[in-house]
């Protein structure tokens, strides 16, 4: 496994590391991993989980692309603080970017956890590289048992 940073980015303000398997077959159709910011926390992801699963999935051949969207971790913001959908979308893009220009890689899975599974689907609805999601904790719709569990019992109170 060969691990490397990449900074990237309109001015080189995005930071990521780059987990690679030992041999790479620049025929193979494995598609490369892109794990997302869980909201605040950086690269790393939340207890390590993107490093392990990183480490994990470049054991069995894929690659695997954690890294920090502007103003989060290492990436520093260049339009602000706060947090945008636009650029965050066009921040994940930017990754993909990167990584089919240095690496030819087109097919990407975006991996998130709770804001990051929000993010990934936002992308993954708008570019067509985005083969696949894994999505963790990611949306909820209240059904009818929510509502009833959540309002009863103060009603009944």
């Amino acid at each position: 496994m060969k691990e490397r940073v990449i900074t990237f980015g309109d001015h080189n303000n995005l930071v990521g590391i780059l987990t690679e398997p030992d041999k790479v077959n620049k025929n193979n159709s494995l598609p490369c991993v892109l794990m997302l910011n869980s909201g605040i926390l950086h690269h790393i992801g939340p207890f390590r989980l993107h490093v392990v699963t990183a480490r994990h999935l470049a054991a069995k051949g894929f690659t695997a692309f954690r890294f920090d969207i502007s103003g989060i971790g290492d990436s520093v913001s260049v339009r602000g603080a706060e947090y945008d959908a636009d650029r965050v979308i066009s921040d994940i893009r930017m990754a993909m970017d990167i990584l089919s220009l240095k690496k030819e890689i087109s097919n990407f899975v975006l991996m998130g956890l709770c804001t990051g599974a929000a993010n990934a689907h936002k992308v993954s609805m708008v570019d067509k590289r985005v083969s696949g999601g894994i999505f963790l904790d990611g949306y909820a719709y209240p059904t009818w048992r929510f509502y009833l569990k959540r309002y009863l019992p103060a009603i009944l109170d």
